[in-house]
């Protein structure tokens, strides 16, 4: 909100009536949790008009909140009554959602702005989560694993790193998704 209401001030004394106008809408869209969908019907991420829209960022946010809302559901519909099989109803989740996107033929906009298409990245996410039944003994393991060995630590932190660099240099607006 903070953000929101700052970047309506700048807004306010830097762009257009027109463009105002537009910022207007997709302030609305941030507001709602849906800015992904309206920037989706707007403007590709990389065309040279998305640096006018100074919400463009706000797309992501809009994914995540969407993501919160359903993910209760899944829980309490898949993942409480099934714990045993929770990590393979998320890998099962994660498969399904990469093949969708890779079998049928959807515009990079819709698999770059959609939740639908994020999926398998919120699930990989939750992988650790459900793990183990007691994941808080899983989450110890893991930790007591770093600490007794601190090379591999350093090997995954750096590899962590160097994919991030990777990503910001070579991906442009011709990189498939995901």
């Amino acid at each position: 909100v903070a953000t929101l209401l700052l970047t309506i001030l700048v807004s306010a004394m830097l762009l257009s009536p027109n463009l105002m106008e537009d910022f207007s809408q997709s302030a609305l869209a941030t507001l709602a949790s849906v800015s992904n969908i309206y920037f989706w019907n707007q403007v590709g991420y990389w065309e040279t008009a998305g640096h006018l829209k100074p919400l463009l960022h706000t797309w992501s946010l809009g994914v995540e909140e969407q993501f919160y809302l359903i993910w209760p559901l899944v829980l309490v519909a898949l993942i409480i009554p099934l714990q045993k099989q929770a990590g393979r109803i998320l890998i099962f989740g994660i498969a399904v959602s990469l093949l969708i996107i890779e079998l049928l033929s959807f515009p990079s906009e819709t698999l770059f702005y959609l939740l639908p298409f994020r999926f398998f990245e919120f699930f990989v996410g939750a992988l650790p989560v459900v793990a183990n039944l007691n994941h808080f003994k899983f989450i110890e393991r893991v930790s007591q694993f770093y600490r007794t060995n601190p090379f591999f630590y350093d090997v995954l932190v750096m590899a962590a790193f160097t994919a991030v660099g990777a990503c910001a240099l070579i991906f442009d607006e011709e990189t498939h998704h995901p």
